[in-house]
């Protein structure tokens, strides 16, 4: 969750009022501040290969652009939304909520409204592909070759390495003409992490959550008085759940016989166990990027982690937490004291009034009294 203040989440369960504004940028040069907007939305998805995404309504018809060098042209220009709360004091708290290049805007240039679509900073990655053969040779680890690829085209950026198997990668090479982007999740999948945009479009390499059984939750989504749930849908499913995952790789060019290795879920009281009720449902996973045993231990377990727990389809109403990020673990509280820890897959915050729709991708007993 992003960093707030220690009264942000008290008062949310409190009599508040949305506090919030879009700004636009190009580069680090601010070309607007307060977009006149009258609704719009920001998705936060971990299952998109963009993690944000936003949608923005503007009344005012004169902002429809004409000129690549106009507030809201798709050229290069980037809507930075911050969304929170007035506290009763009179005084705003907000948070960033992404950093979005503006890909497509359209609307009645007499009456409005101007209506904008804006994507996380992975397009521009992935919209810039390889213009020659590229390959890990001269990397001292996979983040740096993440990091290489992606300042090659954001000079910039700035990265924040949280993985915790980083190693020197195996060669691997792409074509001129290859996706970039996903060179850089190929890269970081392969040491059992993810890598995306954040809220303040930090390029971030961290990895893959944990299963919502072994993570400490960072809110309450409670029903009743005093708590931040408006509804909350529930549904499981065994669609894409997985208890083992083989992962291997093979690479001749560094000279090396083929590796494998087997992780499963070996809890004895998991619902989920390898060879239990579920029977063995197996993912298999290979990358030339895998050279040992131990690298396909790292991969398979941080691939592992995301399958074993509960498919569940939990769509929750909340007040806004527009400091909530995908990767979190909440605790919700259902009216007849039922509490279950979830992590979150995707969010969207409303940039007007209205309910946070919350979806997790997996979902365990809370074993706190």
């Amino acid at each position: 969750m992003l960093t707030v203040t220690p009264r942000f989440l008290p008062a949310l369960t409190l009599s508040h009022n949305q506090a919030g504004r879009v700004d636009v940028l190009q580069g680090v040069t601010l070309l607007l501040s307060g977009v006149p907007y009258e609704d719009g939305t920001v998705t936060a998805d971990a299952g998109s290969d963009v993690r944000y995404s936003m949608t923005l309504t503007v009344s005012d018809p004169s902002l429809l652009p004409f000129d690549p060098a106009d507030f809201l042209a798709p050229y290069g220009q980037a809507l930075h939304p911050y969304q929170g709360l007035t506290y009763t004091d009179g005084t705003t708290e907000v948070v960033p909520c992404g950093v979005h290049v503006i890909t497509q805007v359209s609307g009645d240039r007499d009456t409005g409204p101007v209506t904008v679509t804006a994507k996380g900073r992975e397009v521009v990655v992935q919209a810039a592909r390889f213009t020659a053969s590229w390959d890990t040779r001269g990397f001292g680890s996979h983040v740096d070759a993440i990091s290489a690829a992606v300042i090659t085209v954001m000079p910039a950026v700035v990265v924040d390495d949280r993985t915790t198997h980083d190693r020197t990668p195996a060669y691997r090479v792409w074509k001129a003409g290859d996706d970039r982007w996903s060179a850089c999740r190929e890269l970081a999948k392969a040491i059992g992490a993810s890598c995306y945009f954040d809220a303040v479009g930090t390029l971030v390499v961290a990895d893959l959550p944990p299963a919502p059984d072994g993570a400490t939750p960072v809110w309450d989504v409670a029903a009743g008085p005093g708590g931040v749930q408006v509804s909350a849908g529930w549904g499981l499913s065994s669609d894409g759940l997985y208890n083992g995952v083989r992962a291997s790789g093979q690479n001749s060019t560094d000279n090396v016989a083929p590796v494998t290795d087997l992780v499963v879920d070996t809890d004895p009281t998991s619902p989920t166990r390898w060879g239990g009720p579920l029977g063995q449902r197996l993912l298999t996973y290979e990358s030339p990027l895998l050279i040992t045993t131990g690298d396909c231990t790292v991969a398979a377990e941080g691939l592992l982690r995301t399958g074993i727990g509960l498919k569940t389809t939990v769509d929750l109403q909340s007040v806004p937490n527009p400091a909530l990020e995908p990767g979190d673990c909440v605790r919700t509280i259902y009216t007849d004291g039922t509490r279950t820890l979830h992590i979150v897959r995707s969010l969207t915050i409303p940039l007007g009034d209205g309910p946070c729709s919350i979806k997790t991708m997996s979902a365990a007993d809370d074993p706190e009294p």
